[in-house]
Order: structure tokens, then C-alpha cells, then sequence
């Protein structure tokens, strides 16, 4: 069961199962080639706030910050990629050719696009 505080923000130990949880969805679910959450489909948007609503019987009170928490784990997401995987392997291209094993919802056709981006315009 999720608490939250008078804000509508979650509180308590339901709230960092469902940090963890909106995390691991959003790693699977949303394009890393995607660097603007604002671009992100309002039905995307709005298809992952209902599963997690669902999931984690969450009220409506606190899907902003629900939101919030998505966008942070895309960006983080990204950021992480390029500098776990990404920026100190730049001069060695042959090993960036296939996304991280760690990750296989990465298409391999995205993988090179973010490197490029990365790489060219210094992420």
C-alpha cells in the first residue's frame, strides 16, 4: 500500500518498490533515442501512468509526481548508458557496435544513433 504526504507525493516504503518498478518499465518501454520527455506520446504517457496505477492501487492524487519520477528514470536512463557504456569506450568503436547485454530491449539500430549522439555532440 502506497502513503503519500499532503502533496500527493508517495511516502513511506511502498515508495521506493514503485521508484524501482517505474525504473526497470521505463528502461523497456521508451526509446533512448527519446532526450525530451515532452516529446514522449501523451498515450505513452498515459498507458504507463494507468499500469502503475493499477500495479501499486495508486490514487490520482499523486500521478504528477508519478510523471515526474518517469521522466527523471528516461533521462537518468540515458545518462547512465552514455557514461557507463558510452564515453569511455569512444575511441574504441568495435566494441560499441552492439548495445550493453545488460539491456536487451535496445535495438541495435537505436544503439548507434544514441553513440552518435553522444559521441558527435557530446551528449
Amino acid at each position: 500500500l502506497i502513503e503519500y504526504n499532503s502533496y500527493g507525493v508517495p511516502v513511506g516504503k511502498g515508495r521506493n518498490d514503485l521508484r524501482s518498478y517505474i525504473g526497470v518499465i521505463i528502461r523497456e518501454t521508451i526509446s533512448i533515442l527519446l532526450d525530451d520527455w515532452r516529446r514522449v506520446p501523451l498515450e505513452i504517457k498515459e498507458t504507463l501512468w494507468l499500469h502503475f496505477q493499477k500495479k501499486f492501487k495508486l490514487s490520482l492524487k499523486c500521478k504528477s509526481q508519478v510523471l515526474k519520477w518517469m521522466k527523471i528514470a528516461s533521462r537518468n536512463f540515458r545518462s547512465e548508458l552514455a557514461a557507463e557504456f558510452v564515453l569511455p569506450n569512444k575511441d574504441d568503436r568495435k566494441s560499441l557496435r552492439l548495445p550493453p547485454i545488460e539491456y536487451p530491449s535496445i535495438k541495435k539500430e537505436y544503439w548507434k544513433l544514441l553513440f552518435d549522439k553522444v559521441y558527435f555532440e557530446q551528449f
